[in-house]
C-alpha cells in the first residue's frame, strides 16, 4: 500500500497514476512504485527547467534585442536630416522599449522564482535518493539499485543544470537593469545639456540687469536688441558644440 499526503494534485502523479493503470508491470513491488514515482518528479522538473531555459533564451533574445536598437537609435541620430520626425519617433521608440524592459524584469523574476522552487523540490530529492541508498539499497534488487543509482545521477544534473538558470537570470537581469540605468541616464544628459545651454544667456541677463548708473550699453539704442542677439549666441553656441562632440 503507498499513501501520500498532499494538498493539491501535481502533475507527475497524475502522469505516473495513468501510465501504471495502463501497465500494471511497471509497479510490481512498494519499492519499484517508489522509484517510478521519483522518477515521474525528476522527469517533470526536467520539463519545467527546460521550460524555463525556453524562457530565459526567448528573454534573451528580447533584451539584447533591445540594445541593439538603442545603437542603431543612436546611430540614425547622426544620419537622418529630418530631425522634427526623428524627435518624435526616438521619444515613441524610448516609451515601448521603456514598457517592453519593465516586462522583461518580470518575466525574468517569474522564471528565477520558478527555477528556485524546481531546485528546492531537487535538493529533497536529492537527499531522498542517498537516503534510500543508505536505507533501503541493500534489500533492493540489482536492477532497483541501477534505477535508483541513474535517478540520483540524474538529480544532481538537473541540481547543476537549474544553478545554471539561477545564474541566467541574474546575468539577464542586470542587463536589464543596465538598459534601464542608460536610459534613464540619456534623460538627465538632456536636462544637464539643457542647463549648461541656459547659463549662458542667463548669465548676460544678470549682467545688464544690475542696477548701476553708469551702464553705457543703457543709452544706446540697439542695447536691447544686442543684448537679446548676444544671449541667442550664447545658447546656440554651446549647443553646436555639444552636438559637434557628440553629445546631443
Amino acid at each position: 500500500m503507498l499513501v501520500t499526503v498532499r494538498h493539491t494534485e501535481p502533475l507527475w502523479l497524475s502522469i505516473y497514476a495513468a501510465r501504471t493503470l495502463r501497465h500494471p508491470n511497471l509497479a510490481p513491488t512498494p519499492v519499484d512504485a517508489m522509484l517510478g514515482l521519483l522518477e515521474a518528479v525528476v522527469d517533470r522538473a526536467a520539463d519545467v527547467l527546460e521550460m524555463v531555459g525556453t524562457d530565459l533564451d526567448h528573454l534573451s533574445t528580447q533584451i539584447f534585442a533591445e540594445a541593439t536598437e538603442v545603437e542603431a537609435g543612436v546611430l540614425e541620430a547622426g544620419r537622418r536630416g529630418d530631425k522634427r520626425r526623428q524627435v518624435v519617433r526616438k521619444a515613441k521608440r524610448r516609451k515601448a522599449q521603456s514598457d517592453q524592459l519593465r516586462s522583461v524584469i518580470t518575466a525574468v523574476g517569474r522564471a528565477g522564482d520558478l527555477v528556485q522552487k524546481v531546485r528546492d523540490c531537487l535538493a529533497g530529492l536529492e537527499r531522498l535518493c542517498a537516503f534510500a541508498t543508505t536505507v533501503a539499497g541493500p534489500r533492493m534488487a540489482k536492477e532497483q539499485k541501477v534505477r535508483l543509482k541513474t535517478l540520483a545521477r540524474d538529480v544532481h544534473s538537473l541540481v547543476e543544470h537549474a544553478g545554471f538558470q539561477a545564474m541566467q537570470g541574474s546575468f539577464l537581469l542586470d542587463a536589464t537593469l543596465g538598459l534601464i540605468n542608460i536610459q534613464q541616464t540619456t534623460i538627465i544628459k538632456i536636462f544637464s545639456v539643457a542647463a549648461v545651454a541656459f547659463l549662458p544667456p542667463t548669465l548676460v541677463a544678470s549682467l545688464y540687469g544690475m542696477n548701476f548708473h553708469h551702464m553705457p550699453e543703457l543709452d544706446w539704442q540697439l542695447g536691447y536688441p544686442l543684448a537679446l542677439l548676444l544671449m541667442v549666441v550664447a545658447a546656440v553656441v554651446p549647443l553646436l558644440y555639444f552636438k559637434k562632440r557628440g553629445w546631443l
